[in-house]
């Protein structure tokens, strides 16, 4: 009996991989999908349309790294923070769109880290639905040829989401402002510990980041039509790189990782140049000098200390960029 149900597994994979791609011409392709604390977010931080407001979005090192309060005496600006973890430029455009269709009085800063258009970066939490369904079957196929299980399961959760939009049940969504008491930022306290050589070496080397680099490939494709998406919305936008801690940097001169980060920064620069509204910062490239290694809580992230002075820094950037509005 064992050996049968074996058999018949075998005999069934192809199967339901063939029913996964049929899936991936289903009418969800039309429904772009965002990940729910997102959206939870966008419907919980209200913000007055009547005036100018900042709008701040992208991964963890925007919900964690750029305090709302900061921005608003700096820039006398309204400011909410939308940004969750691992979240990409991808989903944050489509949340624009969807979300946000009356741009007039918004102005967004977007955190966007380099693994977002690493196609060898699809561990949980690093590939989003949003841009797993704008991947064409030869795409998903190349990047979850070694996790195939992986790939079916992308699929029926994409399908799950498309029948939770269709019926309105959008995983019991709360409408809670009470629930982000600095409007949605998070700060994380403490600061990371230096590891020996050799725990080091094994962290670099298994980073969710940076597995199998490959940089030019589809997602980097799928992040350039993001940016385009952006220019038609035609509201002001800075999109950076955030900063590492200097132990990280040190660690990682001259590797793998530090060439994917430098290229990266390189092909940032060159394609928002295509684009009057949307600003590039490197902050990878060009280290800011108050942020010591005492101000992360881990080696690529920003305790609640080095958010503050990370915020200040970015809200002035951000006045001299947009002066004249």
């Amino acid at each position: 009996m064992k050996r049968f149900a074996i058999q018949l597994l075998k005999f069934a994979i192809p199967f339901v991989l063939l029913f996964s791609l049929f899936l991936s011409d289903f009418p969800v392709l039309n429904y772009e999908i965002l990940n729910s604390e997102l959206e939870e977010k966008i419907i919980s931080l209200k913000i007055d349309t009547s005036r100018l407001n900042i709008i701040i979005a992208g991964d963890s090192r925007a919900e964690r790294q750029l305090m709302p309060a900061i921005f608003n005496t700096n820039t006398g600006l309204s400011t909410i923070n939308i940004a969750t973890t691992g979240c990409d430029l991808v989903t944050v455009v489509s949340a624009i769109k969807k979300k946000y269709a009356d741009s007039a009085k918004l102005c967004f800063i977007i955190s966007a880290s380099s693994w977002q258009v690493n196609d060898g970066a699809i561990d949980h939490g690093y590939l989003s639905l949003n841009c797993f369904q704008k991947l064409s079957k030869i795409g998903k196929f190349i990047l979850y040829k070694k996790y195939l299980s992986e790939l079916l399961g992308m699929q029926v959760q994409l399908f799950k989401e498309f029948v939770h939009s269709v019926v309105g049940n959008r995983n019991c969504l709360r409408i809670d402002s009470n629930a982000y008491p600095e409007l949605g930022f998070i700060g994380i306290e403490g600061r990371f510990k230096v590891q020996d050589k050799s725990s080091l070496n094994t962290l670099l080397s298994n980073h969710s980041w940076y597995k199998n680099n490959s940089n030019s490939g589809f997602r980097w494709a799928i992040f350039q039509n993001s940016l385009k998406e952006l220019e038609k919305i035609n509201a002001p936008c800075i999109i950076y790189q955030p900063p590492v801690s200097s132990y990280w940097k040190s660690n990682t001169e001259n590797s793998f990782i530090d060439i994917a980060e430098m290229d990266y920064s390189r092909k940032v620069t060159m394609e928002i140049q295509k684009y009057k509204n949307i600003v590039f910062f490197d902050f990878y490239s060009n280290d800011i000098r108050e942020l010591d290694d005492s101000m992360y809580y881990d080696y690529q992230h920003l305790n609640r200390q080095g958010a503050e002075i990370f915020s200040g820094f970015l809200a002035k950037k951000f006045m001299e960029s947009y002066e004249c509005r």
